[in-house]
């Protein structure tokens, strides 16, 4: 489908799904599931890799085993859930914001302070 603007077309796109589903298991950032979360889309995926990272605390997400029917019955029970799915998706907005670039400066600054003054 060729390269989406971060600004519009990428949004868009996030936000037209009911649930961002990821089977990937070999992903090492997982950032586009914070790109759906951002986008108060609930996420299924594997905790595997990198997303292991991002699904770790559970929230705006479901975690799905790495079979392919239990993974569909994860997603289905999802789908079928209306309120569940917006329950995530609120969760998953606000969790995003957690990751948000100026929030994590601040934490690597936090960080680096602490070193410097243990080193000190």
């Amino acid at each position: 489908m060729g390269y989406f603007d971060r600004e519009a077309e990428l949004k868009d796109c996030y936000s037209a799904a009911d649930v961002f589903v990821f089977a990937s298991l070999t992903e090492t950032q997982g950032l586009v599931l914070l790109e759906a979360m951002a986008q108060a889309v609930p996420v299924v995926a594997i905790p595997r890799m990198g997303t292991v990272d991002i699904l770790a605390p559970l929230l705006g997400c479901r975690h799905a085993p790495d079979d392919s029917h239990a993974f569909a019955a994860v997603v289905c029970d999802l789908l079928a859930d209306p309120q569940a799915r917006s329950a995530l998706g609120a969760q998953a907005r606000q969790y995003a914001r957690s990751w948000a670039s100026k929030r994590m400066a601040e934490r690597l600054a936090v960080l680096y302070g602490s070193l410097r003054t243990s080193a000190v």
